[in-house]
């Protein structure tokens, strides 16, 4: 696996508390060597509140490093593509805004509302959706109950690796058997691509990116 960070300014990541190295050694437990091979992990800082992860198609290649589907991905192309790239690589993105404050409560697109004690347990909880994406790959019959699922293994990975994050799902979200899920959908906070809604949970006084 190979692992870069992208930060937007020099004191990003001491904004959030952590450092490069505690982030690599995070993504290393998360994804081990035997997870995939040729795998490419992009970890993002931006100054910003956004936090998402993704899943890419593939397999990518250096020249297509940078491409997205969504909007809300393009602030990849603040960055140039490192050198040095497998010819051929399965690409995860995680991005978490440097100007989030911890503890951070926040409501993801599924309706689950978490609470994240710092950056680290933060980038845990992404990179382990994630990861769940990437190891159950496939078509699924039920698109929500899958991303529960991820959801699910991606809280209990979480705890399992010491980091308390809280989470209050829907009350439609009891967990229910589903297929592995595919390889584009983007795991985000409710609203990160909906005006109206960001507009809507200002007025409710509630946090959202």
């Amino acid at each position: 696996m190979r692992v870069y960070l992208f930060a937007e300014s020099p004191e990003a990541l001491t904004q959030l508390g952590t450092s490069s190295q505690q982030v690599r050694q995070v993504l290393a437990r998360i994804f081990p060597a035997a997870t995939t091979p040729a795998l490419v992990v992009a970890a993002y800082f931006p100054n910003d509140t956004v936090w998402c992860g993704q899943v890419c198609g593939g397999p990518r290649m250096p020249a297509t490093f940078q491409q997205h589907r969504e909007d809300h991905w393009a602030i990849v192309e603040r960055w140039r593509a490192p050198q040095g790239l497998p010819e051929s690589y399965t690409l995860i993105r995680l991005l978490v805004g440097a100007d989030i404050t911890y503890p951070c409560t926040d409501t993801d697109h599924y309706g689950w509302t978490w609470t994240f004690p710092s950056a680290l347990a933060h980038l845990a909880v992404v990179a382990s959706h994630e990861r769940y994406h990437l190891t159950h790959r496939g078509q699924p019959a039920d698109v929500l109950a899958d991303e529960r699922t991820a959801n699910h293994w991606a809280l209990h990975g979480a705890w399992n690796r010491g980091y308390r994050v809280q989470a209050t799902l829907p009350a439609d979200a009891m967990p229910r058997p589903a297929r592995p899920s595919g390889s584009l959908r983007n795991w985000r906070p409710a609203g990160v691509t909906r005006m109206a809604e960001r507009a809507a949970a200002a007025h409710r006084s509630r946090r959202r990116r």
